[in-house]
């Protein structure tokens, strides 16, 4: 007498087909190149929503770390078979590897990142890792954490200030392009490229002299310098959304202002 237990639905989401049709082609050809050292295929992001414009294929991939001895020379030998065989069936890949034991460990904090792929994933390939912690997710036996709840308040102030950093970063980008402009054109006006101290006021000796820039642009020059010096040191350690426009607006007035130096 065969023995036949009926299968869950594990999720009834809409599926971009055309998506689902490339990531069906990506697991079967990585499972006969990996065997059972993959195993689990899933997608999620935008494929599995409401239908969308051109964007990448989120596909998550799980490893076996557990039974497998997973050393650089296998994680090297895995990334490269992972991108010849993804760029042969698409470039729209966008493809994350979890272990085995990762995957455990964010389930047990209720990471919010995996949540989300729990929720919304769409098995393609499993040996029973994935769908199991599918079910447990929808009859609400997987719940954060204290643990994942502290992680994740902790990371938030840490996340801000690197916005902050970005924009002051993006300063000293501001400040380094118009070096190189200038440079550029006290080298077409017969003078050796100065240290960047000396930037503004050999623009002053020269260009100004000549009448060929207005002291205003230099001025740009000399307060970019002094900025980075700031930022460096740390003695700026914020810059607001609205100071860093009008910097790079006058930033960019500096470049045109040089790139005319270089037309004559």
């Amino acid at each position: 007498m065969e023995f036949r237990i009926p299968k869950r639905e594990v999720h009834n989401h809409k599926i971009n087909l055309d998506d689902a049709k490339l990531v069906r082609e990506l697991s079967s050809n990585l499972v006969k190149e990996l065997a059972d050292f993959l195993k689990c295929c899933v997608l999620f992001g935008s494929s599995t929503g409401e239908p969308q414009h051109e964007h990448d294929i989120d596909v998550l991939l799980v490893i076996d770390d557990l039974t497998r001895a997973v050393t650089p020379s296998v994680i090297e030998a895995y990334r490269i078979i992972v991108e010849r065989v993804g760029a042969d069936i698409s470039k729209r890949f966008h493809i994350n590897t979890l272990k085995i034991s990762t995957l455990w460990e964010q389930a047990r904090q209720g990471d919010p990142v995996l949540m989300n792929m729990l929720r919304d994933g769409v098995v393609f390939h499993d040996v029973g890792v994935f769908e199991p912690l599918q079910v447990l997710l929808r009859e609400g036996k997987i719940r954060p954490s204290q643990e994942s709840v502290n992680n994740y308040a902790a990371r938030a102030p840490v996340t801000m200030q690197n916005a902050d950093w970005h924009i002051l970063q993006a300063c000293i980008d501001l400040y380094w392009a118009c070096i190189d402009i200038a440079h550029a054109a006290l080298m077409k006006h017969g003078q050796l490229p100065p240290s960047p101290a000396r930037v503004a006021p050999l623009l002053r000796d020269t260009l100004v002299k000549k009448g060929m820039v207005k002291p205003k642009v230099v001025g740009t020059m000399e307060e970019l310098y002094n900025i980075q010096k700031d930022i460096t040191h740390r003695n700026i350690a914020k810059m607001s959304g609205r100071q860093f426009d009008d910097l790079r607006v006058r930033a960019q007035e500096f470049l045109k202002a040089m790139q005319d130096v270089l037309r004559v």
